[in-house]
């Protein structure tokens, strides 16, 4: 929008259509708007995400700012939720966060989510101006050109234009210029004094304004830090400003936004730095056991910033507004930090010392109970097979047709009988959402060969539809994906185990299914199977534990999902 020095208002500097026009003046949302206001928060984001952001360094004294409040105020902000933002903003403000500051003078400037007040709103300015702040430098110095909030004073207004003006602000330079047309040749010539005082004006010739070279190789550089100041134009847009603030305060640097032969240099500095390191390792596949340290107990706050970011991330790719590459690496954050089973759908440590009730599990075969200090515990020995007859005519008849049995089950591709006679099976039925996430911390306290254990979710009431995740005990111990049905179940993925959990050592296994289909397995925190999977839509009935041989303890059971259901809770919860 045009504010006043761009377009006439009238005489008087402080009239009502003029008040108008500044409350709409370009300061109003320009800062955080549009797709610079979508990056700014893709690189708060991302910083979070990735490590502890830096607290940013002016030369004012900043105290602790915690990066989440900062992201809420400005998405608080953006949304025009003002009454929000400056509840939340305001603390960080106080604390010296130029963003805070100069979104609470925006607020008291429109009387949105504060009262208007522009004496209050000057103040904020200010001090948001002293931090280098170009679009807080340039309200302020609207503000002294019409005398709105304070005294009008052209010389202040000159220089504070001009200083924003050297930091890139985009208007700010034909602001000046419209300013001194109404200024005296002593106005100007102590408004030139004053743009040295404030240390970035064009007086000095030290000082004067970056060139469009210098701008552009500072783009080219932050780019390859993965900053996104936009395209390398030569021209500082407050696109460019974010991504230099930015790195300023991850480089402990003085923060203002500004090309300078400082930032040039800190620039060289960081990219020869990342040259001596394989470009590769920043973006490693990490080990699933950092994704989630405690999945029950998974960090709503991160998962909002996830959310956003995956919401910033699709509306980059459909405008194609930024580089396809730095979008891969966002989306593989996204992946990285996602948790998207929010709702707890079971959780039982059994410590109230029975399994009958909140949650209700039934025994459907075989013997399971309760034992202080194990957990629920499961002992069952399979029937052992009885030797082949070796001789007799009625013998050969029946070799003869077990071998043909034989020939079909291995015709059939590796698929094997869903539940064998004699298992102990234990279960429980609740709503499961398609998407699920299966945690169980168990013991193998004994095995029987060609035992294991079995945990599955199912559809329908005899549990024989769904799927399972078999452990196999033995010689060569594993893990399988299964698809079960009526007739028998299929192997849908297999892993081979370095050794088995028969080791007296407690282990974490984890199921994980997501709305595409795609299921994960792993075993301790690492990631040992992943496939996909669509064969069963729709939400589950409960879940089954089978007990195929072998002695089992299971410390504690949690089951998630994407929503729609409550919690069972028992024991612990």
């Amino acid at each position: 929008t045009q504010v006043c020095q761009i377009s006439p208002c009238g005489a008087t500097a402080t009239t009502p259509a003029m008040t108008r026009v500044v409350e709409r003046a370009s300061f109003r949302m320009e800062a955080f708007s549009g797709f610079d206001a979508m990056n700014r928060s893709l690189w708060l984001m991302f910083g979070i995400a990735l490590v502890a952001v830096a607290a940013a360094k002016p030369a004012v004294a900043l105290q602790a700012v915690d990066p989440f409040e900062a992201y809420r105020c400005e998405r608080a902000f953006n949304d025009g939720d003002f009454a929000k933002a400056y509840e939340i903003c305001h603390p960080l403000a106080e604390a010296g966060l130029a963003d805070a500051q100069f979104a609470l003078g925006v607020m008291h400037q429109n009387g949105e989510g504060a009262v208007r007040d522009y004496a209050q709103a000057a103040i904020w300015y200010a001090k948001a101006s002293e931090q280098g702040h170009a679009d807080a430098q340039f309200n302020l110095g609207t503000m002294y050109r019409y005398g709105v909030g304070l005294a009008q004073n052209l010389v202040e207004a000159y220089a504070l234009f001009d200083v924003a003006a050297a930091s890139g602000h985009g208007e700010a330079a034909a602001a000046r210029d419209l300013a001194s047309k109404r200024m005296s040749a002593a106005q100007v010539a102590a408004a030139r004094a004053r743009v040295a005082e404030l240390g970035a004006g064009a007086a000095k010739p030290a000082a004067a304004p970056p060139t469009r070279e210098m701008v552009a190789g500072a783009q080219r550089g932050l780019a390859g830090l993965d900053y996104d100041p936009g395209p390398a134009d030569g021209v500082a847009g407050e696109r460019t400003r974010s991504a230099i603030r930015a790195f300023q305060s991850k480089q402990g640097l003085a923060v203002d936004g500004a090309v300078s032969e400082t930032l040039l240099a800190a620039l060289d500095k960081a990219l020869a730095a990342r040259a001596a390191v394989p470009a590769t390792q920043p973006w490693q596949q990490p080990q699933p056991v950092v994704r989630h340290k405690a999945p029950p107990e998974a960090d709503t706050r991160t998962q909002e910033l996830v959310d956003n970011l995956r919401t910033l991330v699709d509306r980059a790719e459909r405008k194609r507004s930024a580089d396809r590459r730095f979008l891969q690496r966002l989306r593989d954050l996204v992946q990285r930090y996602d948790w998207p089973w929010r709702v707890a759908l079971l959780s039982d440590d059994f410590s109230d010392g029975e399994f009958t009730a909140n949650p209700a599990w039934r025994v459907a075969a075989g013997d399971f109970r309760v034992e202080p200090g194990i957990g629920l515990r499961s002992r069952f020995a399979p029937p052992t097979r009885a030797a082949a007859p070796t001789s007799g005519g009625g013998d050969v008849a029946v070799q003869l047709f077990g071998a043909i049995l034989g020939q079909i089950a291995k015709q059939q591709g590796g698929r094997q009988q869903l539940r064998q006679p004699g298992a102990a099976e234990i279960y429980s039925a609740f709503a499961i959402s398609n998407a699920f996430a299966f945690k169980v911390k168990l013991a193998a306290l004994g095995s029987a060969p060609d035992g294991g254990l079995t945990f599955g979710v199912y559809q329908g009431p005899d549990r024989a539809t769904g799927y399972r995740l078999a452990y196999n005990a033995g010689q060569q111990p594993s893990l399988e994906l299964l698809r079960a049905m009526p007739g028998g179940s299929a192997v849908i993925d297999r892993r081979i185990l370095a050794s088995g959990l028969e080791d007296g050592n407690h282990h974490v296994l984890e199921w994980r299914r997501r709305a595409g289909g795609e299921m994960a397995v792993l075993l301790d925190g690492r990631e040992t199977m992943r496939t996909v999977d669509r064969r069963f839509g729709g939400a589950f009935d409960g879940i089954t534990i089978v007990n195929r041989g072998g002695d089992f303890a299971l410390e504690r059971i949690s089951v998630f999902g994407t929503g729609g259901h409550g919690m069972a809770g028992g024991g612990g919860g």
